[in-house]
C-alpha cells in the first residue's frame, strides 16, 4: 500500500490496515508513541542488518566542505558523540509522552 509519509504507515498499522511496515526499530517506536499509540506493542520481524549499519547525514549546499568529510568526522570523536547523545536521548525519552 503506497504512502505519501512514515506516520501514515504508522497510522494504517494501528488501524489494522497493514500488517508490517518498514521502518527502523527506533524510527517506528517513536513514532508510535508520538502519534498516540503504544510503541511496545511493535516487533521487528525482518532484520536488514546491512541497512542498519550506515550513518547517512544530509548537507546543504553552502556547508563548509571540512565539515562534510566524514573521515573527519569520526576521527574527532563526532560521530561517535552524536550516537551517544541520540542514543541516550532515545533511552530516556522514548515513551515519555
Amino acid at each position: 500500500m503506497p504512502t505519501t509519509d512514515y506516520r501514515q504507515g504508522v497510522e494504517m498499522l494501528y488501524l489494522g490496515r497493514i500488517d508490517l511496515l518498514p521502518l527502523t526499530g527506533f524510527l517506528s517506536e517513536a513514532s508510535a508513541w508520538r502519534q498516540g499509540y503504544d510503541g511496545a506493542r511493535l516487533r521487528p520481524v525482518v532484520h536488514i542488518e546491512d541497512l542498519a549499519q550506515p550513518l547517512w547525514a544530509v548537507f546543504s549546499r553552502g556547508t563548509d566542505p571540512a565539515l562534510v568529510e566524514m573521515a573527519e568526522l569520526k576521527e574527532s570523536g563526532y560521530v561517535a558523540d552524536q550516537m551517544r547523545i541520540h542514543r541516550d536521548n532515545w533511552q530516556s525519552r522514548a515513551c515519555a509522552q
